[in-house]
């Protein structure tokens, strides 16, 4: 219950500074649209929510969040230069990436990051855990092999 409060609360104070609305209706509305979206949440599959901690997820989706930052900014200077080249060091790639993640929350969380990091796109996950990576360079393709991004993601999901 403590973890519904805890959800609900960040939920809200997020709803609150990104709006900008602080008219009684429309704090009303945003408590609602809150409410609303821990309901749903509680109702979710136990096996696929168990175990996350919204605080956890708070402090270490900050962390996540600002390391992603810097990766989408290298990754999107990275791609700029290359593109820009009198003879552009382009070599596409596509192939299937091995993970350990079974969780659908963690697959979502690092299938969006690959797509959200510049030269890289997730096309296809499957249940196994396979990711299917489409990469602008062999080099990118080789990072999202690294497991860097991976190994964030699990940090911050335990």
């Amino acid at each position: 219950m403590l973890n519904k409060i805890v959800l609900f609360l960040i939920l809200f104070a997020t709803w609150l500074v990104m709006s900008g609305m602080f008219k009684p209706f429309f704090i009303i509305l945003g408590a609602a649209s809150c409410l609303l979206a821990v309901i749903f949440y509680s109702l979710l599959d136990k096996n696929k929510t168990e175990g996350f901690s919204a605080i956890g997820l708070l402090l270490g989706g900050v962390v996540y969040g600002v390391w992603l930052i810097k990766e989408i900014i290298l990754s999107a200077w990275d791609v700029t230069a290359k593109i820009w080249q009198l003879e552009p060091d382009i070599s596409p790639e596509m192939a299937w990436v091995n993970t350990s993640l079974k969780n659908d929350i963690s697959m979502t969380v690092l299938g969006n990051s690959i797509t959200l990091t510049p030269g890289t796109v997730t096309v296809d996950i499957n249940e196994d855990g396979m990711f299917q990576v489409h990469a602008l360079t062999k080099a990118g393709l080789d990072d999202v092999r690294s497991g860097r991004m991976l190994e964030k993601v699990i940090k911050v999901m335990k």
